[in-house]
């Protein structure tokens, strides 16, 4: 490999803060194309694959430019079997093709990709530099092409059928660990589509509220789904009217254990896109919680009944200290209504002041 020139190495430098500090923007521009164009019901819902298919692209481009010093024009009978946008071309042809995405979606895809990086080169303030950069994307893309075709030529039938049955096998064990892990939840969990219609429940909330009797019966046998999760069906309905993506709430259901206190939790689904999959409906069981914080209420209830009812004069106060720690007076904090009345001073008068502003200095009721 060539050294490379001082005006390139500038170039690859430029390239390499321009990729990195765009990688936010890479990925929004490249999902503001594929939502106009159509391609993200097709793609992942998460926003993380995109991102990393930014960043490889990123990193395949330097590299590519890098090895190349930034020439990255295909020259006739150039031996491209070792070059880093073919290599990775073929990686990505290899990956998408197993998951059956055909070729010209894919490459039409692709096409926006560059296009976002173009744009992110267009941001360059200096036109020259701005051209010379854009020259660098063309070239690179124009060489992973070639990797996606080289993959996609060079798979006969048979061997795409073999690809495609092992992607299958994959894809039902992933679904398997899915099923696997929403069953054993045990917090009830229930998905719901765009409708408000029951999905997919899983065995703890189908045992609390008398609906799926086997685990993943709602799932392969479709119990219980298409219709309302009843016990939740007013609010469900006026969270599918409003535009909040989560809400959280306190609710007593009715169960086959009794009545329950759950800490509703609302969520919708909504992919990178902005698309609306559904709703998530988590219920956390308080009950015991709520049991305890009742008995405390009601403990407080009788104190204070008790407190000031009683025919004794009696004040809580709180101890006031100096910077040793030697109590230097108190404080009033609550007086009941026998103590108003011995004193002749009303609970207002005396809540929040210290013990010598109610009796000085002098008073056998005060400190000294």
């Amino acid at each position: 490999m060539s050294q490379p020139t001082p005006s390139n190495r500038l170039r690859l430098e430029k390239l390499e803060r321009l990729f990195g500090s765009g990688e936010q923007w890479l990925m929004q521009r490249i999902l503001e194309y594929a939502k106009e164009f159509g391609y993200t019901k097709y793609t992942s819902t998460l926003e993380e694959p995109w991102r990393l298919s930014v960043r490889g692209l990123s990193d395949s481009l330097l590299e590519a430019a890098r090895k190349s010093d930034c020439k990255l024009d295909i020259h006739c009978e150039e031996d491209i079997s070792q070059d880093p946008a073919v290599e990775f071309g073929v990686l990505e042809a290899r990956k998408h093709r197993s998951r059956g995405i055909p070729f010209e979606m894919f490459l039409a895809l692709m096409n926006y990709y560059e296009r976002a990086f173009l744009d992110l080169c267009e941001t360059i303030e200096d036109a020259s530099e701005a051209k010379a950069c854009s020259l660098v994307v063309e070239n690179y893309f124009d060489r992973l092409k070639i990797g996606f075709s080289k993959e996609w030529a060079g798979l006969g039938a048979s061997a795409a059928v073999a690809e495609l049955q092992a992607r299958n096998r994959d894809t039902t064990d992933e679904k398997v660990r899915y099923l696997t892990i929403f069953e054993n939840l045990n917090v009830p969990v229930i998905l719901l589509d765009e409708n408000g219609l029951i999905e997919n429940i899983n065995e703890a909330a189908g045992e609390a509220f008398g609906m799926v009797a086997i685990s993943g019966s709602a799932y392969y046998s479709h119990v219980d789904v298409g219709v309302p999760f009843a016990p939740l069906d007013a609010e469900i309905t006026a969270f599918l009217r409003d535009t909040a993506e989560a809400r959280e709430f306190e609710r007593s259901l009715q169960t086959k254990a009794g009545q329950r206190f759950y800490i509703v939790r609302l969520k919708r689904m909504q992919d990178v896109a902005g698309t609306f999959r559904g709703i998530t409906v988590a219920l956390s069981d308080v009950t015991e919680r709520k049991r305890v914080e009742d008995d405390v209420l009601q403990g407080r209830a009788e104190y204070r009944a008790l407190f000031e009812n009683m025919i004794d004069a009696v004040a809580q106060q709180v101890a006031v200290r100096d910077e040793s720690g030697a109590i230097i007076d108190y404080r009033f904090a609550e007086v009941n209504p026998a103590f108003e009345e011995l004193f002749g001073l009303s609970r207002d008068d005396v809540v929040g002041k210290l013990a010598d502003d109610i009796w000085p200095p002098g008073n056998p009721m005060g400190m000294n």
